[in-house]
């Protein structure tokens, strides 16, 4: 339904890895079966996955941040991971992975803007070991008896309470699985550690503008612990030299954000020096999980926002009907041909036709709306596949609520409300006031209309511009010849 789709793109990798652990069924996302289903295998994401497994096969340690997703998202990219090496549906993954990895990887997982870094990774440590759970039929037994050696010789007390003791309590489980005769794989998964560590350098701020020097240095710690781990494990995994992958979201946005924190509080140095330490570290963090690759990132593939447009029609329409989809679309081309020719647009349906018939059922219109919309210097707060899937979801919607018979395409028109067809929240902050002021006196000049079919073309025709004009060239666009 419209109601569980908008649940479902945004998932949460807190979410999935505490129903790992405890053997619930909170989100849908928490079934390999169903994650390995909704996802469309873009090239993009086929490269990105196909290079942690071959990273996972050669010894030394790789990493770096996702700062956006591969037209499905990053917490989704995290997920998948995480189903394809912690479970026993990954034979049945859209894209092959050997059981030798498969055995040999452990996997640990954090939502840095829910979960306790050290309570999560050691209850998935435990986890690994719980003779009820069904991780130990996948992997090798003496990687569990690794993990479970070391965990049984520490008491409670000697339980890790830093992020160096915690790095080198995995460090430690790599190195004891390398004794007992396993060759050690190591695959983090942090989600959310930009946003999460915005979260708390914001309380950090306001505690000690508030006086709350106590409240101020817990919320720092809290942001300090995930770079210090990140750190703190590559300096660890880097004495024992297992094949290790660290991944960790931080998103172009998160980092902008810290930025306008520091702006904010320029007139305090001590609040803009510790956020600037936190930046500048996450910088250093970069370079040194990327120094065996060259230098290149773990996400260093082209991105095209066309395959967030068949992602997102993969995600919203089923096609139901008895007809053949293929000859469908050749013979909504031939007519909209046809057409073309008696009004002399023949050029321009040729430049177009592979787009119509590579996203069909969507219009010319909507497919460029689509793609301006992920398009972060156009509209910088983009969320990208889930931006595209809201608008696509709204067009679905109306469409096969108001017009199911009379629709042969979703069409910006199907956006009914106007502001709508782009949403303002993925606007600069400069450009939302003028925006929403714009979209108030078109509405009103539409409502002084009496003529019902003069109205709804003059809808349309503003649609289309509000589907151009997202930006704030939208007056000089409404103004031009």
């Amino acid at each position: 339904s419209v109601d569980e789709l908008k649940r479902e793109i945004t998932p949460s990798f807190h979410a999935v890895l505490n129903d790992w652990m405890y053997g619930k069924k909170s989100s849908k996302f928490s079934d390999p079966d169903y994650v390995f289903k909704i996802t469309y295998v873009t090239p993009p994401l086929k490269a990105f996955v196909d290079s942690i497994l071959k990273k996972l096969d050669y010894f030394g340690v790789v990493g770096g941040p996702l700062r956006r997703g591969f037209g499905f998202g990053k917490t989704h990219s995290m997920t998948f991971l995480w189903h394809l090496l912690t479970s026993e549906a990954y034979f049945r993954s859209p894209i092959k992975i050997s059981e030798e990895i498969v055995r040999q990887t452990l996997v640990l997982g954090v939502d840095a803007s829910v979960g306790k870094l050290i309570q999560t990774i050691m209850d998935e440590l435990k986890t690994y070991i719980n003779p009820r759970h069904t991780i130990g039929k996948i992997k090798d037994p003496a990687l569990i008896r690794a993990i479970a050696n070391v965990i049984k010789e520490r008491s409670d007390k000697d339980y890790p309470t830093t992020a160096k003791e915690l790095a080198e309590l995995i460090a430690e489980i790599l190195s004891r699985y390398r004794d007992l005769g396993g060759n050690p794989r190591l695959l983090v998964l942090a989600d959310e550690v930009g946003f999460g560590i915005l979260q708390r350098l914001r309380g950090y701020a306001e505690s000690i503008k508030a006086g709350l020097t106590q409240k101020a240095k817990e919320a720092y710690a809290e942001a300090e612990i995930f770079v210090d781990f990140l750190s703190d494990l590559y300096d660890a995994l880097n004495k024992i030299q297992p094949s290790a992958v660290v991944i960790w979201a931080w998103a172009e946005q998160d980092r902008k954000e810290m930025e306008t924190l520091m702006d904010r509080h320029a007139d305090n140095k001590e609040i803009h020096d510790k956020i600037r330490g936190i930046v500048n570290e996450l910088d250093v963090l970069i370079q040194r999980y990327s120094r065996a690759i060259g230098g290149l990132g773990v996400e260093q593939f082209s991105y095209d926002p066309g395959h967030a447009i068949e992602i997102a029609l993969y995600r919203v329409l089923e096609y139901i009907g008895s007809e053949n989809l293929e000859e469908i679309k050749e013979e909504y081309l031939r007519r909209l041909g046809e057409i073309s020719k008696q009004l002399n647009l023949n050029e321009i349906f040729d430049r177009y036709k592979n787009d119509l018939r590579r996203y069909y059922p969507f219009s010319l219109g909507l497919i460029n709306l689509l793609k301006k919309i992920m398009d972060n210097r156009d509209l910088p707060n983009t969320e990208f596949e889930r931006s595209v899937i809201q608008i696509e979801d709204i067009a679905a919607d109306n469409a096969l609520r108001l017009n199911p018979e009379g629709t042969y395409t979703l069409s910006v028109d199907h956006l009914v409300e106007m502001d709508k067809v782009v949403p303002v929240d993925l606007m600069g902050e400069n450009f939302k006031t003028e925006w929403l002021s714009i979209v108030k006196d078109v509405e009103l000049a539409l409502r002084s209309i009496e003529d019902d079919n003069a109205k709804k073309a003059a809808s349309i025709a503003a649609k289309y511009i509000f589907a151009k004009g997202a930006t704030a060239d939208f007056l000089t666009l409404i103004e031009s010849n």
